[in-house]
């Protein structure tokens, strides 16, 4: 066997058996690995279309379908889940200071204040609300420094 590039006859080597074996020989017949040319960013998003964003999956129909068959069976499960959690709650008495009014079947799961401390509260925030409108930044700062006991 001759070595590549040639074409057996004018000055090349021939190789036989063994010989084809030897560590400088042995190179003349291999072949050099195939350069890999990497593609670029630009090339790669070329052949990039709506499809791979997935944009006409829904133009079909199927995926609806698919997709309110396991919506509907997701809400079953998370409905059942709620009402067992409902069911607990109510048979274990955990409901935190419930107050139930009859006029309207209003069920409240925290704790409510009374009536006389929301009056006051909206009192309190009317008066902050007034003062802030009426009074003067310099009588504001006086009275904060009252507050704190500290003087001009």
């Amino acid at each position: 066997m001759t070595a590549p590039g040639g074409s057996g006859r004018g000055g090349r080597y021939r190789y036989f058996g063994a010989a084809k074996q030897l560590p400088g020989v042995k190179e003349l017949f291999e072949k050099p690995a195939p350069r890999t040319v990497r593609r670029t960013r630009q090339q790669l998003q070329q052949s990039i279309d709506a499809d791979y964003y997935g944009l006409r999956d829904e133009e079909d129909g199927v995926l609806e379908r698919v997709e309110a068959v396991a919506e509907a069976a997701m809400l079953a499960q998370a409905r059942a889940r709620w009402e067992a959690a409902q069911a607990e709650r109510l048979s274990a008495g955990g409901l935190v200071a419930s107050a139930v009014h009859e006029a309207d079947a209003f069920v409240a799961h925290v704790p409510l204040p009374e009536k006389a401390a929301i009056e006051a509260l909206v009192v309190e925030r009317k008066k902050r609300g007034l003062l802030a409108k009426y009074q003067s930044v310099e009588l504001a700062s006086e009275e904060e420094a009252a507050r704190r006991g500290t003087t001009f």
